[in-house]
């Protein structure tokens, strides 16, 4: 009962974690996406913001420029006293007037542009500066002398003194006043823009690091995880957790590989289970399941760590012994061959365990053989000799 309850509670554990690392993961993503859907949203924004800032700027610049440029023409305009020349300044001058009269507009009513023309408005329209005031009575000056005949108008004129320099100088200085405060405003929603950005883009990242480290790193883990499970799945027999027939010949290579190259002393072992089949049809294939697994767990429990046992096929299995003599190995063999004849296996229905045993061929790996199959088959020989002389024995290649 309690064993049931403390895998039921593992199991209860193991949802929780699994529902609590896809919630994470998922909560990050949907973050990452707002993070980004905002970022696009607030670039959208502040590309328009940006437009309008710098059309007000640019239309701050032109009236500068466009009131010097009155200024000129109407000095050209009294001068040119008719003709072709007095028709052409008569015709910019007017150009001008009504380009500066539509840029004022803008500036002062447009909804578009009021965002950031309403930083200039203490200019326009406070007592103070009256600028507005004083552009609508400059733009109304050079009206008045457009209606008038060139050549009845002298430089000395009132409209033309009005329209002179010094009025001019005084509108000039209020409208670079005006554009410094649309620049100034332009520049605040830079910043300002800059900032929020820069700030998605720390939220992002910091969402990403958490992002990796509470799930990629889980991931990553678990990915591992698998693919070590799936590599010693590739390895190991599923029956009795030893190495396969596949590693247990790579190992075995290598080895032989040492012998050749360094001299050094490898023995190897073949095991058989003696009447197996016998078993098999008395007790049932599942009782001769957990023969061999009753066989594999003897041996990994008294062979070291260095040492090597796999299973070749069915219920023959072989050792490999590295750094070992053939007369070491023969112990070994001996001391193995006696602990699994001790070996009882519970047989369901049956008052009494069975017991078996298993016969063994020692060869040793020698330097110059093609391969470990040449140690392996002088084993399995040996082997041989050992089924044929009794079975339940130990018997090393090349002794009688």
């Amino acid at each position: 009962m309690a064993i049931n309850t403390f895998h039921a509670i593992k199991g209860l554990v193991v949802l929780i974690r699994k529902k609590l690392f896809a919630f994470v993961y998922v909560a990050g993503l949907v973050l990452v996406a707002l993070a980004v859907t905002v970022s696009h949203f607030i670039v959208d924004y502040q590309l328009e913001v940006g437009r309008k800032a710098d059309q007000v700027v640019r239309l701050g610049y032109q009236q500068a420029v466009l009131a010097e440029r009155v200024n000129q023409l109407s000095f050209r305009y009294v001068l040119s006293a008719g003709g072709m020349a007095s028709a052409s300044s008569q015709q910019e001058l007017t150009d001008a007037v009504a380009q500066m009269y539509d840029n004022h507009l803008i500036l002062i009513t447009s909804e578009d542009t009021a965002e950031f023309a309403r930083a200039a408005d203490e200019i326009y329209f406070g007592a103070a500066y009256e600028l507005d005031l004083k552009l609508r009575t400059f733009l109304g000056a050079a009206r008045e002398l457009l209606q008038r005949d060139a050549g009845q108008i002298g430089p000395q004129h009132p409209l033309a003194r009005f329209l002179g320099t010094e009025q001019t100088g005084e509108l000039q200085s209020l409208l670079q006043q005006a554009l410094q405060r649309y620049k100034a405003t332009a520049d605040s929603a830079l910043r300002s823009t800059r900032i929020t950005l820069w700030g998605l883009y720390a939220f992002i990242m910091i969402v990403l690091v958490l992002e990796s480290l509470l799930v990629f790193r889980l991931v990553f883990k678990a990915l591992m995880n698998k693919a070590e499970a799936f590599r010693e799945l590739a390895q190991t027999d599923p029956l009795t957790g030893c190495f396969n027939r596949r590693s247990f010949m790579l190992a075995a290579e290598q080895a032989q590989g040492q012998v050749n190259r360094c001299q050094e002393s490898h023995a190897l072992l073949m095991l058989d289970i003696d009447h197996f089949k016998q078993v098999n049809d008395t007790y049932g294939h599942p009782v001769g399941d957990e023969v061999i697994r009753m066989l594999a767990k003897t041996c990994i429990d008294h062979l070291r760590s260095t040492d090597m046992l796999g299973r070749l096929g069915g219920e023959e299995f072989a050792v490999l012994l590295r750094g070992t003599t053939v007369d070491n190995a023969e112990k070994v063999a001996e001391n193995l061959r006696q602990r699994l004849e001790a070996c009882a296996v519970s047989c369901e229905g049956r008052d009494e365990p069975l017991h078996f045993t298993v016969s063994i061929g020692i060869s040793r790996l020698e330097a110059g053989d093609d391969s470990a199959m040449d140690a392996i088959e002088r084993a399995d020989v040996a082997l041989y000799r050992a089924k044929t002389s009794g079975r339940n024995r130990v018997v090393c290649h090349g002794r009688t």
